[in-house]
């Protein structure tokens, strides 16, 4: 598959080389991923709108105490309890 055939026909099993050529030819920046189960995604690029949503998260998290520069994967990999309760 190359570039030029990005949009207009999908080959039934996408490829690595096809996911690039995909990436090669998208002018709009769309993220491009491929699952475990061979699902392809793709994803707009955050905006404007996208970061202040995220600034907005952060400021909830911050302000309810969730320490600054952890990520919820470093937490679970520290054994620290999640802040999110689970029923």
């Amino acid at each position: 598959m190359n570039a030029d055939a990005v949009g207009r026909h999908m080959p039934a099993v996408a490829t690595l080389d096809d996911l690039t050529a995909m990436i090669a030819a998208d002018p709009y920046g769309h993220r491009y991923e491929l699952g475990p189960d061979g699902v392809l995604s793709i994803t707009p690029p955050a905006d404007g709108e996208h970061a202040l949503i995220a600034t907005r998260i952060m400021a909830w998290l911050l302000a309810a105490g969730w320490p600054g520069g952890r990520s919820a994967r470093s937490r679970r990999r520290s054994g620290c309890p999640s802040p999110v309760p689970t029923a």
